[in-house]
């Protein structure tokens, strides 16, 4: 069981109230839940690299929450046209637990994002709750949006995913604060996040024609 801190305060900034959880889920070693988000960005860069207009799309994949070194968020593969390569890679990528380092994650994501020449840069973000990585909770927040708006302003087109036990504010925040606009999808069940594959990739707009 994995419950959020009673003692977070309220951001009257974000709008974000404070949440509990539980879940069937042992966050120590293996998380199901990790597994099924594997499946999904799986299908997601499959279903792109077979409908895409695109003709020299690049992916990468970046890990958030607790990392090998404590950063935040990782790069476990960098930009690279080679999607074969890119899904090896999140296969083979281990649970490690952790917060929601949101705003390191995006942080990452421009990084790899800005190494590549397309003109079209789009950034999915796949998370189970709001940013949490500190106790100034608030100020994280904060910072969080700002770094979301600065992506946006260089290009980055924000898909927000939300997967799992969400709060309306919570979900409200990822979708007006993060997301690019349009370009928020909510599930309540994991098991539901490779049914909107299709509906994600049909409104990033990056395919020939529409997708069944």
């Amino acid at each position: 069981m994995k419950t959020q801190p009673s003692n977070l305060k309220r951001s009257e900034c974000a709008e974000l109230g404070t949440r509990r959880r539980d879940v069937s889920c042992d966050y120590i070693n293996k998380c199901p839940n990790a597994d099924i988000m594997k499946n999904f960005a799986t299908g997601l860069f499959d279903m792109i690299d077979e409908n895409s207009k695109i003709t020299d799309a690049k992916y990468a994949v970046v890990r958030f929450g607790r990392t090998t070194e404590g950063k935040g968020a990782e790069v476990i593969h960098e930009l690279s046209g080679d999607v074969n390569a890119t899904k090896n890679a999140l296969e083979s990528m281990k649970y490690l637990g952790g917060k929601t380092p949101t705003k390191h994650a995006i942080e990452a994501c421009q990084q790899e994002l800005e190494k590549g020449g397309n003109e079209d840069k789009f950034l999915v973000l796949v998370t189970d709750g709001p940013p949490y990585f500190t106790h100034k909770l608030e100020q994280y927040i904060k910072d969080t949006t700002k770094v979301a708006q600065s992506a946006k302003e260089d290009g980055i087109k924000i898909v927000t995913v939300a997967a799992g036990v969400y709060t309306s504010l919570d979900e409200k925040y990822l979708k007006d604060k993060i997301a690019s606009s349009g370009l928020h999808t909510g599930v309540g069940n994991f098991n539901r996040l490779v049914k909107k594959i299709g509906s994600i990739v049909q409104s990033i707009e990056v395919c020939e024609e529409e997708i069944e």
